[in-house]
C-alpha cells in the first residue's frame, strides 16, 4: 500500500464522461492498481437543469460510473469507488472534492478546445490547478505502459523541487530528465548583461547539477528500492519552448512541472508556466502546486 503523510495514496479522478475521458480513466486505473490507492471517479452535473432532464442525465451518469467502476476493479484498482455530485461550476466542484476527500492527485482529460470561451475564463483544467491546491495530471494521449521518460522542468525555486520530488515518488523506476532553461542569453539583470552567454550556461548547469545532486541523495534515502535515474539538461529560452525542443529530442511519456499558484493580477502580469505547459504540451503533464500548509511527506510507490 502506498503510504503519503502516514495515509494511503488517494486518487481523483475527474470524467466529463466524453471521449476525451477515456485515456484518463485508462491512466487513472493503471496508477491507482500499480500502487494500490484508492481511486474515486468523479463526475459533475449542472445543478441548474430542468427536474426531468437532470433525472435522466443523473440515473444515465450514475449507471455508467457503476461499469467504471466495476471495471476499474477487475483491472486490479481494487480500492475503487464512484462519486456523482451536483454543482454550478465544474472547477469548484473538483476542487471541494479534491480537499474534501484528502485527494494526492487529481486526474483529468485533455479539455475541448473553445478558444473564445478559454480565453476569458480558462479551461477546467487550468481553473483547477490556478485555483485548487492539488497536484494534477492532465492525460493526452492513451496509455502504452507506466511512464518510464519523464521530463521534468525546473527553475531553482521551491515549487519545481516539489515537483520534481513528486514525481520520483509517483515513478520511483522512471528516467527523469531535469531541464532548466537559461531564460535570457544576456542575462537576467545590468551585471550579466557583459557576461557572456556561455558563462550563463554554465553557472545554470552547475546550479542545476548542485539540486540534482541533492534530490538524488535526498529520494535515495526516503525510498530505498527506487531505481530512477536523474539526468540534467540545460536549455535557452522560455521554458515551454525549450521543453518542446526536449520533447522531440527525448520523447518522453510525461512533462512534470512545478507552480507557484498565482491568482489575480500577480497572475496576470507574470503569465503561468505550468498552465502554458497543460495547454502546449503534446503529451501528458504533471502541475504539481506548492503546498505551503503540508509538510514534506512521502509514499512508497510500487511501480
Amino acid at each position: 500500500m502506498s503510504d503519503f503523510l502516514g495515509t494511503q495514496l488517494r486518487i481523483l479522478l475527474a470524467s466529463d464522461l466524453t471521449d476525451r475521458a477515456v485515456p484518463a480513466f485508462d491512466r487513472a486505473v493503471q496508477l491507482a492498481a500499480s500502487n494500490q490507492a484508492h481511486l474515486t471517479i468523479l463526475h459533475v452535473i449542472r445543478d441548474d437543469l430542468i427536474k426531468d432532464i437532470g433525472e435522466v442525465v443523473y440515473g444515465a451518469a450514475h449507471e455508467f460510473l457503476q461499469k467504471q467502476e466495476a471495471d476499474a476493479r477487475a483491472r486490479g484498482a481494487t480500492d475503487a469507488d464512484m462519486k456523482l455530485v451536483l454543482a454550478a461550476h465544474y472547477d469548484d466542484a473538483i476542487i471541494a472534492e479534491g480537499k474534501q476527500d484528502c485527494t494526492h492527485l487529481i486526474v483529468l482529460g485533455n479539455h475541448r478546445e473553445r478558444p473564445l470561451r478559454d480565453a476569458v475564463l480558462g479551461a477546467t483544467m487550468e481553473r483547477v490547478l490556478r485555483f485548487g491546491d492539488r497536484p494534477i495530471l492532465v492525460v493526452k494521449t492513451k496509455p502504452k505502459g507506466p511512464y518510464s521518460d519523464i521530463l521534468v522542468a525546473v527553475d531553482f525555486s521551491v515549487p519545481s523541487r516539489d515537483a520534481l520530488e513528486f514525481a520520483i515518488r509517483l515513478f520511483p523506476q522512471g528516467r527523469f530528465h531535469v531541464l532548466n532553461a537559461c531564460p535570457s542569453l544576456l542575462g537576467g539583470t545590468p551585471s550579466e548583461w557583459l557576461v557572456s552567454p556561455e558563462t550563463i550556461a554554465c553557472k545554470h548547469e552547475a546550479q542545476l547539477e548542485v539540486i540534482v545532486r541533492a534530490v538524488s541523495l535526498h529520494m535515495r534515502q526516503e525510498l530505498p528500492g527506487a531505481d530512477f535515474t536523474l539526468t540534467p539538461v540545460v536549455d535557452h529560452g522560455h521554458p515551454a519552448e525549450a521543453a518542446k525542443r526536449q520533447i522531440d529530442r527525448v520523447r518522453p511519456d510525461l512533462v512534470v512541472v512545478g507552480t507557484h499558484g498565482h491568482t489575480g493580477w500577480r497572475h496576470a502580469r507574470a503569465g503561468s508556466v505550468a498552465e502554458s505547459f497543460l495547454a502546449g504540451m503534446p503529451c501528458d503533464v504533471l502541475a504539481v502546486r506548492q503546498m505551503h500548509e503540508a509538510p514534506r511527506g512521502r509514499f512508497n510507490a510500487l511501480t
